[in-house]
């Protein structure tokens, strides 16, 4: 049985998958620092263009849902203390 796709589930995968984008690029640099122990690090055009182009998909991206989107104020459910 599937489960209905929802607004806020359909959000949530949207982000998961922009999110991946910006995951790729931290594990891309964190692997340059690590197999690159100098002060200085070189990076290949290629890399620096694929680190270019997933910044600017996403940058793109959030700018859509930010603007399609507007934000709501969720106000917290409080539940009443258990007096013992």
């Amino acid at each position: 049985m599937e489960t209905p796709v929802t607004a806020s589930s359909s959000l949530h995968s949207t982000l998961e998958r922009h999110l991946s984008h910006v995951k790729l690029i931290s594990r891309l640099i964190g692997h340059e620092l690590h197999a690159q122990p100098n002060l200085r690090v070189t990076v290949s055009r290629d890399e620096l263009f694929e680190i270019q182009t997933s910044l600017d998909l996403f940058i793109e991206e959030m700018s859509k849902h930010r603007t399609s989107a507007p934000l709501t104020r969720v106000e917290p459910t409080t539940v009443p203390a258990r007096m013992n």
